[in-house]
């Protein structure tokens, strides 16, 4: 394990996110690299969730921004982090978001890590032969 970090490890995202009392996180309605939408214009909100691996350190700064399908910077957060024990890795749940797709494309989430910025994450977005519900049927 690095002596340094934070280290984002992996990213996640899903529908929601809830922590019991014991601090366990319930992890509702995970995705995968690709996401089915039935039609476009599709509107979509997630929960990002980071595993982050600390090192020596009690207190770090996580640098976390969200690029839309055309790679322009639509969300961005800046959190100061404090760690119980050095050299651990965490499931960190953090923001939720939404994003506007007009037609297929994709969007990443990138980590500030040793001076850059580096990619944590990619999701497609494409139409799918989904049924999409009717109102009173």
């Amino acid at each position: 394990m690095s002596t340094t970090g934070p280290f984002v490890r992996a990213a996640l995202l899903a529908d929601d996110v809830r922590t019991e009392v014991t601090g366990k996180h319930i992890i509702i309605g995970t995705y995968g690299s690709d996401i089915g939408v039935p039609q476009f214009p599709a509107g979509l909100r997630f929960r990002l969730i980071l595993v982050i691996e600390f090192g020596d350190h009690k207190k770090y700064e996580l640098k976390v921004r969200l690029l839309g399908p055309s790679g322009d910077e639509f969300a961005k957060f800046d959190a100061e982090l404090e760690v119980e024990k050095p050299r651990t890795t965490q499931v960190i749940p953090t923001i939720g978001f939404a994003i506007p797709f007009s037609s297929e494309g994709s969007f990443r989430v990138e980590c500030f890590e040793e001076g850059e910025w580096k990619s944590v994450g990619i999701w497609n977005v494409a139409k799918a032969d989904i049924p999409v519900p009717q109102l009173g049927a």
